[in-house]
C-alpha cells in the first residue's frame, strides 16, 4: 500500500503545482517545475496521428521506437548519474574475421571498465520480455575482452520495465510522439534490474524464437516468461532456492494448463521439464554466485517526484539486484565463461577468438 502522509493523501495522489505555457515555436511546452521535481526527456521519432490501417503499420515502428526511448530516459532519472552515453554505435571485427555492430541503449565509462545497460520494456498484458541473442553476446565478448586487464570492472546490466493494467491495450502507434509517451507516464507499473548473473539465469529459462529484423535477415530471440520476472519483483528471490521453487511451481502449472488447452503436445512437457531441471542444477554451481545477491528495492520518485510535460508519474516499485562479491563473480566468470554462456544459449565470441588465434600461432610454428 502507498505510504501517507500527513494530510491523509496518499503519495501517489498527490498534485505538483505545474505551469504550461504554450510554446508555438515547437512541438513542445516550456513546464515550470517545483522544486525538487525530474523532469524527463526522452528523445522521441516524430510520428503523426495515423489515419488509416496502412498508415498505422506504417507507424509501428517509430511507436516501439519511442517506447524504448522514453523507458532508456526514465532510467537514467531513477539513477541519476554522470556519464551516460545513449545508444552509441560500437563496431568491433572478430579476429575470425566476422564484424558485428551493436547499439547499448546506455554506456557509462570510467576508468575500471564500461558499463552497458540494455533496457527492455512491456505491456503487463504480454508481461514477456524479447532480448536478441547476438546483443547480448556482443555484451559479454565486450566484458570478457576489458576482463583482460585484471584490475577492470565491467559490467553488463538489464532493466526490464512493465507498464499498464492486464487488461489494458495501448495502440500507441495510433497517437503522435509526445501524447504516446503522456500514455506511458501514466502508466508505468515497475521496474526491475537484475544482476548480471541473475540475467544469465533468466536466458537460461527462456525460449528462443526467430524475428525478421531490419538489420538482421533472421533474429533470435530469447523470449523471457512474465512469472520469472514476476518472482524476481519478490525481495525474496535473492534466495535461490525461493526463485527456483517458486518458478517451477508456476512453470508446472502452465505446462498442465496448456497441455489441457492442447496449446503444447504431450510428448514436449516432459522435455522442458529436464530443460529446466538441468539449468536448476547449473544455477546452483558456486561460479554462479546467484546465492551471493543483495536486492534493493525502492520507490520510483526516491530522488524526486518525475514528470514528463504536464503528467506526473505515479509512484512506482523499483527492484535492484547486485552481486555481494562482484570481484569474486568475474574472477569465475573469467574462468568458466565457456560452460557459463553456452548454458545460456550464447556464442562466446571471445572464446572462438582465443581458440582461432591458438590456431593461427600453431600454423606459423608447424607451417607444413
Amino acid at each position: 500500500m502507498p505510504e501517507e502522509d500527513t494530510q491523509g493523501k496518499t503519495l501517489t495522489q498527490q498534485s505538483l503545482d505545474i505551469s504550461v505555457q504554450p510554446d508555438t515555436a515547437s512541438h513542445y511546452s516550456h513546464i515550470s517545475l517545483p522544486e525538487g521535481a525530474i523532469e524527463l526527456k526522452p528523445v522521441l521519432v516524430p510520428h503523426k496521428k495515423a489515419k488509416s490501417t496502412l498508415e498505422a503499420e506504417n507507424l509501428r515502428n517509430a511507436a516501439k521506437r519511442n517506447v524504448g526511448n522514453f523507458f532508456t530516459d526514465l532510467y537514467t532519472r531513477l539513477f541519476p548519474k554522470n556519464g551516460y552515453e545513449i545508444a552509441p554505435r560500437m563496431r568491433f571485427k572478430l579476429a575470425t574475421g566476422e564484424e558485428r555492430e551493436f547499439n547499448p541503449d546506455l554506456v557509462q565509462r570510467n576508468l575500471l571498465g564500461d558499463k552497458l545497460i540494455e533496457i527492455k520494456s512491456a505491456a503487463t498484458k504480454d508481461s514477456r520480455f524479447r532480448c536478441f541473442l547476438n546483443q547480448a553476446e556482443n555484451y559479454f565478448h565486450h566484458l570478457l575482452k576489458e576482463l583482460k586487464l585484471e584490475a577492470n570492472r565491467p559490467v553488463v546490466r538489464y532493466a526490464f520495465f512493465r507498464y499498464g493494467g492486464a487488461h489494458d491495450t495501448f495502440n500507441l502507434h495510433s497517437y503522435d510522439e509526445i501524447e504516446a509517451s503522456k500514455i506511458l507516464a501514466r502508466n508505468p507499473k515497475d521496474a526491475v534490474i537484475p544482476s548480471t548473473n541473475q540475467a544469465l539465469l533468466l536466458f537460461m529459462l527462456a525460449r528462443t524464437e526467430h524475428k525478421l529484423h531490419h538489420n538482421l535477415d533472421d533474429a533470435k530471440q530469447f523470449v523471457i516468461p512474465g512469472s520469472a520476472v514476476t518472482l524476481i519483483h519478490d525481495p525474496q528471490s535473492k534466495d535461490l532456492g525461493y526463485f527456483l521453487d517458486g518458478y517451477e511451481e508456476q512453470f508446472r502449472h502452465h505446462l498442465e494448463s496448456q497441455r489441457k488447452q492442447g496449446r503444447v503436445l504431450p510428448d514436449s512437457v516432459q522435455p522442458r521439464i529436464d530443460k529446466f531441471k538441468s539449468a536448476k542444477r547449473f544455477a546452483r554451481q558456486g561460479f554462479m554466485h546467484l546465492d551471493d545477491l543483495t536486492v534493493e528495492p525502492f520507490p520510483s520518485d526516491k530522488h524526486g517526484p518525475l514528470i514528463y510535460q504536464d503528467v506526473v508519474l505515479p509512484q512506482f516499485p523499483v527492484m535492484t539486484y547486485r552481486i555481494k562479491n562482484y570481484d569474486e563473480w568475474l574472477k569465475d566468470f573469467r574462468k568458466y565463461h565457456e560452460r557459463i554462456l553456452k548454458r545460456a544459449g550464447l556464442r562466446d565470441l571471445f572464446a572462438e577468438e582465443e581458440k582461432y588465434r591458438a590456431k593461427q600461432r600453431e600454423k606459423r610454428k608447424n607451417p607444413f
